[in-house]
């Protein structure tokens, strides 16, 4: 764990504790000197930072994010680098992912129910950042329940009572899909899956170009995932998901 910066400064940011790790990095909250608030930071483990291949799909995302302006999605506040490690500053979120939402459905003493209405706001508001997302020529490509963050709407904002503000989140494999950049920014190797199998479109699957309609339908087989308690293909080994997303007809929420 000595990657970690808790207690440390990082550039104007004072890293304050630790919110999330993964393979690639680790996510922290932290305070903003200049400007007194808190934040949240992303920084890529030192020991990925000689992948060239990761570092540069960081920048992308930061890239990505600082092109998008709306209250679905998560905002980009900085981008930098310190003592050799690259840092993505972005709003901090206070709530819940979706993810964490539907676990709670399964264990009757945490139950709280989910209508259609709920499941349908919840879709809405992830569309409408998506929509934003492809003006702007940014494909997520990782659309399932755990980017999708929950909290409590701002006074005023127009939602009804009981419905959470949805933001999204991790853009860590979005490509900008203008014209000039595309073929410049598909920054995995070739004929590799990017995505989350349960969600993820079939033409990520294929090798075929990607476009928006690939988060709608990861969007919808996260409102399937919301409805029904389980993922579309729950159950199936990997091998036998791929194939049935690139043969057979989608699975009936029915």
């Amino acid at each position: 764990m000595n990657d970690l910066l808790i207690g440390k400064q990082l550039a104007n940011f004072r890293v304050e504790r630790l919110l999330g790790q993964g393979g690639m990095g680790v996510v922290y909250r932290a305070r903003q000197k200049t400007l007194d608030r808190t934040v949240a930071i992303k920084t890529i483990l030192v020991s990925q930072m000689s992948d060239r291949s990761i570092a540069a799909r960081f920048e992308q995302e930061a890239r990505a994010v600082a092109r998008l302006q709306h209250p679905h999605i998560i905002a980009a506040i900085d981008f930098g680098q310190h003592d050799g490690r690259l840092f993505f500053v972005m709003e901090l979120v206070e709530g819940e992912d979706l993810e964490s939402r539907i676990a709670r459905h399964r264990h009757p003493d945490l139950l709280d129910a989910v209508t259609e209405s709920l499941a349908w706001g919840i879709a809405r508001q992830a569309a409408s950042g998506l929509a934003h997302a492809a003006e702007q020529g940014v494909v997520h490509r990782d659309i399932k329940p755990a980017n999708l963050l929950l909290v409590e709407p701002p006074a005023g904002f127009p939602l009804p009572p009981g419905m959470p503000l949805v933001k999204i989140a991790d853009f860590g494999l979005a490509f900008l899909a203008t014209t000039e950049a595309e073929a410049n920014t598909r920054l995995t190797a070739a004929n590799t899956t990017v995505g989350s199998p349960h969600y993820i479109a079939p033409e990520q699957l294929s090798g075929a170009t990607v476009d928006a309609r690939a988060d709608i339908y990861a969007l919808g087989a996260t409102i399937f995932h919301l409805l029904a308690g389980r993922p579309p293909y729950a159950g199936l080994p990997l091998t036998q998901i791929l194939t049935q997303k690139l043969t057979a007809e989608a699975p009936s929420l029915r």
